[in-house]
């Protein structure tokens, strides 16, 4: 993958898989076991490749596992503050503070039920700019980026419809007391300065240390789980997905705006 061109990977998506627990898991009931065995073997290779580990979509536990062990920073590619809204999606206090000591970076994220759980429609840019102040307040300036996630989701903030709004979120920022040093930071200085000091710290760790050949056990025995309707790459775990019977979900959000577990 590196090869190709692939500079990142999110650990997890909205399912747990051979590297670490997602937050949709814990959200729904399950287990928080954050990083598995071979997700510590994924994160020292990652760390050699030169490439950044995101921890958007992943378990708390997960996140506290890899920032403990990580010689490189990690970024989150589209996440906020869960002391401003109690969705597992976002960062807890102290791993933003992990952050801090980390060198790495949360990018804000812009999706309407991660924003307001209880009334997702009434999600605003004001909403946004609370996460980016909270993660700049204990993270520091220097840690808090733009994430959007307009790739991933049809409903954003009213007055964030799209990227023609950016100048309206800048305007915003500073009008709440951010500088013009801050801004920039935020708007891409920070996660360049986080890019190159992974690929720094990977070309010093590539000469001294050998690709990683872990192997992941649970793939010769056949992996097969996930969602009903999620595609599967090998023939063994295609056969075996027709006794799966979970279907994704919205992370188990109940009219109360709070997350409701469930059995998976």
């Amino acid at each position: 993958m590196y090869d190709l061109g692939a500079r990142y990977i999110t650990t997890t998506h909205n399912c747990d898989n051979a590297f670490a627990t997602a937050a949709s898991t814990v959200a729904a009931g399950g287990e928080d076991k954050g990083l598995t065995p071979f997700g510590h073997e994924y994160v020292k290779e990652m760390n050699r490749l030169g490439m950044m580990i995101d921890l958007s979509h992943v378990s708390h536990q997960t996140m506290r596992d890899v920032l403990s062990i990580s010689e490189a920073p990690v970024i989150f590619s589209h996440s906020g503050a869960y002391s401003i809204q109690k969705h597992l999606r976002h960062a807890p206090d102290d791993v933003l503070r992990g952050i801090k000591r980390n060198g790495g970076i949360v990018m804000a994220v812009f999706v309407n039920r991660f924003l307001n759980m209880k009334h997702p429609d009434e999600a605003t840019i004001h909403d946004v700019v609370d996460h980016i102040f909270h993660i700049a307040e204990v993270a520091g300036w220097e840690h808090v980026g733009v994430g959007s996630d307009f790739s991933g989701t049809p409903a954003t903030p009213i007055g964030l419809e799209d990227v023609s709004t950016y100048p309206d979120l800048v305007a915003l920022l500073m009008e709440r007391g951010a500088t013009d040093e801050q801004v920039r930071m935020f708007a891409g200085e920070n996660i360049l300065r986080v890019w190159g000091e992974i690929e720094r710290r990977g070309k010093e760790t590539q000469a001294q240390t050998k690709p990683n050949e872990a192997v992941w056990e649970e793939r010769i025995k056949g992996w097969a789980t996930g969602f009903a309707n999620s595609p599967f790459i090998f023939r063994s775990t295609r056969e075996k997905r027709k006794d799966i019977k979970r279907t994704a979900h919205n992370f188990n959000v109940n009219a109360e705006g709070l997350h409701k577990p469930e059995h998976m």
